[in-house]
């Protein structure tokens, strides 16, 4: 091989060294590009009116006997779809109906509407609005504004999260919302229900209250660079 066709090899095969390199390089800035291709996901959460039960248990005897009915006509606005679970609570106002109370006693119900809520001042709507609501996605607290007989008081509440089904529970004294009438009518009305074996006839102010809802879990999956 003489001199001329020894650079000739050699000037060949610097091109293809040099072009290999390049696809090489090409091929690894577009798998890095790729690479930086993400996925993500993003979760949000809708009130599902049709699932809401309010759900009481009031007391009585002695021995605090559980008397326990639901009120399935409520009300329910402000929810607006959030991506937890405490701000889709926050703010959220609801009107729970006393025409509806069902505690499986048809002659019982009748006498807690006329007794009961037919003596408090707007006896036939309980009014609530949800002022704050501290947590994540499975468990938290708050407060909330329930308005009863015409007065407005703060409760505490906690809720915890199942499957998408929330639950949030606080507790009432109905002394503190002035309905002393109220229970004194009930309790004469229903006397002998509230005599226990003691012989003594007892009616609590004490009732605790579930509030029951499933949520909306809505995902959506956004491809960022």
């Amino acid at each position: 091989m003489n001199i001329k066709h020894l650079l000739l090899a050699m000037l060949l095969g610097a091109f293809i060294l040099t072009a290999c390199s390049t696809q090489t390089e090409e091929a690894s800035v577009e798998e890095s590009a790729s690479a930086e291709v993400k996925e993500e996901t993003s979760v949000s959460f809708s009130y599902d009116h049709v699932s809401t039960g309010v759900y009481w248990t009031a007391y009585k005897h002695s021995a605090k006997v559980a008397v326990k009915g639901i009120m399935d006509s409520i009300e329910v606005t402000g929810a607006e779809s959030s991506e937890s679970i405490s701000e889709l609570l926050e703010n959220t106002r609801f009107s729970v109906y006393s025409t509806s109370v069902d505690s499986k006693d048809v002659l019982r119900d009748e006498k807690i509407r006329k007794f009961f809520f037919g003596n408090m001042v707007g006896g036939e709507e309980i009014q609530g609005q949800i002022t704050s609501a501290l947590g994540d996605n499975e468990a938290g607290d708050g407060s909330l504004n329930l308005q009863i007989n015409d007065v407005l008081l703060e409760v505490p509440f906690t809720y915890e999260v199942e499957d998408d089904l929330l639950k949030l529970r606080c507790s009432l004294n109905f002394n503190e919302w002035d309905c002393g009438k109220s229970l004194e009518e009930l309790h004469k009305a229903c006397e002998e229900k509230h005599t226990g074996e003691d012989e003594k006839s007892i009616f609590w102010p004490n009732v605790d209250v579930l509030i029951e809802t499933t949520f909306i879990r809505n995902t959506s999956a956004k491809t960022q660079q």
